[in-house]
């Protein structure tokens, strides 16, 4: 078989020719506080019944993690954040899911109230967005969305270097 009608898997990659390897999704969120600490959740019009962090997948677009998360704040917030240091990253086996993913969380910093106000959210992503206490927000979101957002301000909180989890927990 040829190059040109070689044919790739679904959820495979073609390195170099004749390398085939498997790819799995990856996403960069934000942890974005108000001058209370409360945590800043969108409200997506894709998931009626849940919250996420701001943020979103990465495309195969050649960006960073840093630099994919910047986009998305913009189209999906209107503000072009400084994306600060990492705090974690997670993954996130199949488990019942379509996909495997890698999730990376920054800090965003907090956002004041003029930023806040210039906030533009796109109609047919985001029905709103809104700040929340820790628990209050880790209610709103999936359990190992909660995990990663309880473990994201606890690096945050004590300074500490950047944490491995997986679906939301430290490994032991």
């Amino acid at each position: 078989m040829d190059d040109e009608t070689r044919v790739v898997p679904a959820g495979h990659t073609e390195v170099r020719p004749g390398y085939v390897r498997a790819v799995w999704p990856m996403a960069a969120g934000a942890l974005i506080r108000d001058g209370l600490g409360r945590v800043l959740l969108v409200n997506p019009t894709y998931h009626a019944d849940r919250w996420l962090l701001a943020g979103g997948g990465m495309d195969r677009d050649g960006l960073s993690p840093k630099e994919t998360l910047r986009r998305e704040l913009l189209e999906e917030l209107g503000l072009d954040l400084p994306v600060g240091r990492l705090l974690v990253v997670d993954w996130i086996p199949q488990e019942g899911r379509f996909f495997e993913e890698t999730v990376y969380v920054f800090d965003c910093g907090v956002l004041d109230e003029q930023a806040r106000a210039a906030v533009r959210l796109p109609e047919k992503e985001l029905s709103g967005f809104e700040f929340f206490e820790l628990e209050e927000a880790c209610k709103r979101l999936a359990g190992q969305d909660a995990r990663r957002l309880r473990e994201a301000y606890g690096v945050l909180e004590r300074g500490t270097g950047s944490e491995y989890l997986e679906s939301g927990r430290i490994p032991r």
